[in-house]
This record gives C-alpha cells, sequence and structure tokens, in this order.
C-alpha cells in the first residue's frame, strides 16, 4: 500500500490502567475486542511494559510492530487512586492500526498526534463513579480513527532536527547502529543526564532515518521510565531512549566492524530533498507525462538531475505511468493491425513503436529504483 495524499489510516483505540477506587488491578478500560482480533491482548501488554514503570509527571510515547500492525502508546500518570487510595499509576493510551513500511514514519506521526492528552484517552474516567467499574471485565467499547498519514514535510522537518546537529547525534547513535548490526536488544540510546522526557518527535525522526537504510519496523521505547529495570528483561525492545547511566545495554558478543557501523551511520544522516513546491511538483508531472506518450522519446537523465529523490506520492506516480506503458506497449492498435494484414512496413513501424514503449519502461523501472 503506497502512501497517497488522500490515504486514511484506520486505527482502534484501547486505555489499559486501573479503574478509580477500584481493587481490581491493572485491566482494559477501553477496548473493542474484535477490532483487535488476531491480536494477543495479554502479549501486547507485555510488548509494552519497561519494568517496574514509575512516572512522576509528564507522559512518554512508543512504537512497535505488530506482524502487519503498527501501534503507537503513550503512558501517563493517572489520575485514578487505586482502592488504598495509592497514586503513581501509569495508564497506558493505545492505537493500532495498518500500513505499509513505506508508510511509517507519517502513520507514527498522525498516530502520536492522536494520542496527545486531550485527544483520547479520558472517556472512561468521566464514567468513573459508576459502580459497573467494581466487575473486572467492564471497560468501555474503544474508539476508532480515521487518520490522514503525517505530512512528509513535517516529518522531514523533526528528522532535520537531528541531522542538524551530525556530530552529537552520530555519537549518541553509535551504539544503537552497533547493536542493530549484531543483533542485540534491546540497543539504549543514552539523552543527557537531567533531560526531560522528549515528545514523540525523536520516535518519528528514529523511524524516518532508519527507514532509509530499510530498518523501518523497529520497536522504539521513548522513555525509560522504570525504578527497576535491566537490558535482560528489556529484549522485546529494539531501542529504548534513556538518561545517560540509567540502563546499560547488552554488549554484543562480537563488535560489528566499525567501517560497516561508520557507513550506517552516514547513510542515516544523509539530509532529504527539500520539499516540492507547487510549481516544482508541476514540473516533475509534465516532464514524467513525456513519458506516457509513445511517440515521445524523453530523456530520463533530466528527471534524474533534477529530481534525484522521489517522494512517496510521486513514486507512485511513476509506478501509474509504468503500468500505463506497459499496457500500451501489449496492446499497441497498429501492431495488432498489421499482425492482421500481414504488412511488413506496418509490421516494423509497430514493432519499432514497442520496443521505444519497452525503454521507456525500463529507463522508468532503472529511474523508480535509484530515486526511491
Amino acid at each position: 500500500m503506497e502512501a497517497s495524499s488522500n490515504q486514511r489510516l484506520v486505527c482502534h483505540g484501547a486505555v489499559y490502567g486501573k479503574a478509580d477506587g477500584q481493587s481490581t488491578g491493572y485491566r482494559w478500560l477501553e477496548l473493542t475486542e474484535q477490532d483487535f482480533e488476531g491480536v494477543d491482548l495479554d502479549r501486547l501488554i507485555a510488548l509494552l511494559s519497561l519494568g517496574q514503570e514509575s512516572l512522576e509527571e509528564g507522559s512518554y510515547y512508543a512504537w512497535r510492530s505488530l506482524g502487519s500492525r503498527y501501534c503507537a502508546a503513550r503512558a501517563s500518570l493517572s489520575r485514578a487512586h487505586d482502592a488504598s487510595g495509592r497514586s503513581g499509576i501509569v495508564e497506558k493510551a493505545i492505537l493500532i492500526g495498518d500500513g505499509s513500511a513505506d508508510l511509517i514514519p507519517r502513520a507514527a506521526l498522525s498516530m502520536f498526534r492522536a494520542l496527545e492528552p486531550g485527544n483520547f484517552g479520558s472517556r472512561w474516567w468521566e464514567t468513573r463513579l459508576s459502580r459497573e467499574w467494581e466487575t473486572r471485565d467492564y471497560h468501555l467499547p474503544g474508539i476508532d480513527f480515521k487518520l490522514v498519514p503525517g505530512a512528509q514535510e513535517d516529518v522531514d522537518r523533526v528528522a532535520g532536527v537531528l541531522r542538524e546537529h551530525p556530530n552529537e547525534w552520530q555519537k549518541r547513535l553509535r551504539p544503537v547502529v552497533a547493536s542493530g548490526l549484531a543483533s542485540v536488544r534491546p540497543a539504549i540510546l543514552e539523552l543527557p543526564p537531567q533531560s526531560s522526557i522528549p515528545d514523540y518527535g525523536l520516535i518519528v525522526a528514529l523511524l524516518e532515518m532508519l527507514a532509509s537504510t530499510g530498518d523501518g519496523a523497529v520497536s522504539v521505547a521513548g522513555w525509560f521510565p522504570s525504578v527497576i529495570g535491566t537490558a535482560d528483561t528489556l529484549g522485546h525492545w529494539d531501542i529504548i531512549v534513556a538518561e545517560e547511566g540509567r540502563l546499560k545495554g547488552t554488549q554484543p558478543a562480537i563488535a560489528p566492524d566499525a567501517a560497516l557501523v561508520d557507513d550506517k551511520l552516514q547513510r542515516l544522516f544523509l539530509s532529504r530533498p527539500a520539499s516540492r513546491g507547487t510549481d516544482v511538483r508541476a514540473e516533475f508531472e509534465k516532464e514524467l507525462r513525456r513519458f506516457a506518450d509513445p511517440e515521445s522519446m524523453p530523456n530520463v537523465s533530466a528527471l534524474q538531475t533534477s529530481f534525484p529523490h522521489l517522494d512517496p506520492a510521486e513514486a507512485e506516480l511513476v509506478t501509474r505511468v509504468i503500468a500505463d506503458l506497459e499496457d500500451a506497449q501489449l496492446s499497441t492498435p497498429d501492431y495488432l493491425l498489421a499482425l492482421d494484414q500481414g504488412s511488413r512496413y506496418e509490421f516494423k513501424l509497430a514493432m519499432q513503436r514497442r520496443v521505444r514503449l519497452q525503454c521507456q519502461v525500463q529507463r522508468l523501472q532503472a529511474y523508480l529504483q535509484s530515486a526511491r
């Protein structure tokens, strides 16, 4: 599934925490079971666990893949108290949606925006005085979201914050890249001491940068909020963001070659091209339409020079033109007519036309492969 400007992400929401004043422990507060069909709910909560979680204020975000689905979560300090009047309950608002790997950074951005405080997760609190909450299995139905994927410009802007300071962030991401190359989990992304909890922008930036090297389907916990927790018990996360010295990562048995680490770091920090303005996009589409004309012989190098990189929408346009050319190649009218009438001259012209179409398809396919 390609990301297009009018595409909608259908996401299902749920909330996990404790009901106010009840002795029923952690439970689902909002959930529609059929929306999570095929998802092991107990395992989902285990996959979102970061040990003995403790939050004094604020909230942190997390992202992970669940097969063909993706999960965005926001963990925050609940307003609820347990039956003994104790506070400190960590509540998790969760969204699950479908999407292709190409869509991950943009999907993550829109899903995290939907999870912002005030947008989702407080309906159950408004009904907290109902006696139905005394029953452990009781919960409100979840709600669905139809989201527009975040704009690529916004994703680029978020990732640009890291790319603007390559020396600092390459140093911080080096152990993350090394752990990934050695298949060791979790990798720890350390932030300076006394750092405040980063917002979801850091996760979106990491997903966008990793997607450029084919590693976009990763799980990222945007903060380590635990009083107790070791890397040995957190291997279900690919990356965990933590304050320096808070969580020691597992060292690879065999360290990856430094040159491989350097190469991948450099690829992570290759800047994306600036977003197309309306006039530039129109010029791209005009040049591309020349390929759809079987009588023209446009020079693909002009496209490669002016547009060396393609965003998802542009790649979709190229794919569509390729499909049209392939259809035209298989049903060239004068070719079929030449076969029927047996004219050697017409047959020769038809064959030349088909060869031109075939060459255009091959050139565009090579361009699409190199410019993604």
